[in-house]
């Protein structure tokens, strides 16, 4: 792999919309889905994911600004494999949102933690983390 292949990639990064980064998210949303906790290649391509989805939101605020934010935020109403938990983990971590939407996303975390297993102690620990940055 050459430096065109950089540049095609580049280039194919460059002209991508709000829908391409929106399906890239839900793509990654849907291989932490089927993470295998079992399988240490499986918890890697989840790892690498979760990396990918905050990636695609900083580059999505850098380039389209809150306009590109806004559409992310419908993301919210979006509950497929915990889509919704992932937009607003992410979200309330890496941008300033509207008190309107801070309320939704938080609400989406407050409900996980009060279910029960991993995904409501992560969530309890990161709401107690989130009001000790407010």
């Amino acid at each position: 792999m050459g430096e065109g292949w950089i540049y095609k990639r580049v280039m194919q990064h460059l002209k991508m919309t709000i829908d391409d980064y929106i399906a890239d998210y839900k793509r990654q949303v849907l291989i932490c889905a089927q993470v295998d906790y079992a399988d240490m290649r499986s918890v890697k391509r989840n790892n690498t994911a979760v990396d990918k989805m905050y990636h695609i939101i900083e580059t999505v605020n850098n380039t389209f600004g809150q306009g590109g934010i806004k559409k992310f935020e419908e993301l919210l109403n979006d509950n497929s494999n915990k889509t919704d938990a992932w937009i607003a983990f992410q979200l309330l971590d890496r941008i300033k949102l509207d008190k309107e939407v801070e309320e939704r996303a938080l609400k989406i975390i407050e409900s996980i933690a009060e279910g029960k297993g991993t995904d409501a102690i992560g969530a309890k620990y990161w709401l107690e983390n989130w009001k000790l940055k407010k």
